[in-house]
């Protein structure tokens, strides 16, 4: 009877202990209190049970599985459902891989991600927008719009390799580059935009500037208000303004020009105010009305009734010639492709008709007279002589007037001669 009693109360106390709430420690005698469970040790870890599962959704390896099983994963395998080495828990449905710098299945790594699936994606589930940051500062939105946005100070947009690498993105610069190197330079150059690698690299204080294509006025440093389209656009001026090139290698031939127009492939202005249209290898130029100067009395002063007529026009020397185009394109410094060089070579074996601008301002010269239908070049060292035909219409004009005086006055002399010869026969 005593043995039974014995027994009966043992089995009490081990009731109640089971049923006691209390901490389990392991090489210590005070377990943390907010813990069931605290194992203490300075030199070892807790091995967590290896195994080797087979997809996200194996339940074979570790059969019923329960929510929050943990497990250390030892293989790699392939596929949708792929697992790697890692520490997985089981979430109630299938495997999560808790994270982990070595696990590249379900997280997104700093170091580089791979077996990235067509169905992984960077952003959002929802109507919110994806936002960038850096310095814990918004740079970069997507929009739920599809908008890419950009957000500075500076009121500017910098895309490609050291684009505006030396601008001051929180000044009001209110430019765009785009394309490697494009604005590399822009230190306060304003109003800018720069799309192309290369485009606009040097300008440091240019402003209001547009150079669209590789190259496009590379090397401006200063000038303002050019536009460079194309390859090469403008891609000698550094100074000068107002600049309009447009086409392969087109622009000024000379880093000071400005206020020009420059339209085609290696279509160049030598001088201030000057517009070009084509090259040397261009055979026509034509449209389907005549050009219209302005020539309203409103805006004319100092007008003089000076112009020389058959005095000037006698003196003239017409001529045929060829063109040395090969020549010119030296001159200019332009290199035309090959297809432009059998154009040029075709071109230069057409004869023509004209006069040699430098005989026309010799004779202008020699009566004084300030004919406007010479271009003298500033530069004859790069720059060469024109002739604007359309003047020769005015001393022209004045000629037949002159010859009109001369035959009223012979027809005045016939008559009176006819009226003798009458008079004679009486």
């Amino acid at each position: 009877m005593k043995n039974k009693l014995i027994i009966l109360a043992q089995l009490t106390l081990l009731f109640l202990y089971i049923k006691l709430p209390a901490q389990v420690g392991i090489n210590t005698t005070s377990p943390n209190p907010c813990s069931i469970l605290d194992i203490s040790s300075t030199d070892k870890g807790v091995l967590i049970p290896r195994v080797n599962l087979t997809s996200t959704y194996d339940t074979v390896t570790v059969a019923n599985p329960i929510t929050s099983l943990l497990v250390y994963n030892t293989t790699t395998t392939i596929g949708t459902n792929r697992v790697s080495p890692g520490f997985y828990y089981w979430n109630g449905t299938k495997w999560s891989s808790l994270l982990d710098n070595s696990n590249t299945v379900s997280n997104w790594l700093t170091t580089g991600n791979g077996n990235i699936a067509s169905n992984n994606f960077l952003g959002t589930t929802n109507n919110n927008n994806v936002s960038i940051r850096t310095n814990n500062t918004e740079k970069v939105r997507i929009t739920v719009k599809g908008q890419i946005e950009t957000y500075n100070i500076g009121q500017s947009v910098f895309i490609g390799r050291n684009s505006g690498n030396n601008s001051n993105i929180n000044s009001a610069l209110a430019s765009v580059f785009i394309g490697e190197n494009s604005g590399f330079n822009n230190s306060n150059g304003i109003r800018n935009t720069a799309i192309g690698a290369f485009s606009l690299e040097t300008n440091t204080s240019g402003i209001e500037n547009v150079a669209i294509g590789h190259n496009a006025l590379t090397n401006n440093t200063n000038g303002n208000g050019n536009v460079g389209l194309g390859f090469n656009a403008g891609r000698l001026t550094t100074s000068g303004a107002d600049n309009v090139s447009i086409g392969r290698n087109s622009g000024p031939n000379a880093n000071w020009i400005g206020n020009s127009v420059s339209i085609g492939t290696n279509a160049t202005t030598d001088g201030w105010g000057q517009v070009r249209i084509g090259s040397t290898s261009v055979s026509s130029i034509g449209g389907y009305a005549n050009w219209t100067n302005l020539s309203d009395g409103r805006f004319k002063f100092n007008i003089k009734k000076n112009i020389p007529g058959l005095n000037f026009i006698e003196k003239l020397t017409p001529v045929s010639y060829n063109v040395d185009y090969e020549k010119l394109n030296t001159f200019l410094e332009v290199t035309p492709s090959k297809t432009h060089t059998n154009f040029i070579k075709e071109k230069q074996a057409q004869r023509q008709i004209g006069f040699i601008a430098q005989d026309v301002e010799h004779t202008a010269k020699s009566l004084g007279f300030n004919f406007s239908g010479v271009e003298i070049p500033t530069d004859k060292n790069n720059s060469h002589y024109g002739l604007r035909y359309s003047e020769f219409v005015v001393p022209l004009v004045k000629s037949v007037q002159e010859l009109k005086q001369l035959v009223d006055l012979q027809q005045i002399e016939i008559e009176e001669l006819k009226a003798l010869i009458k008079e004679n026969k009486k």
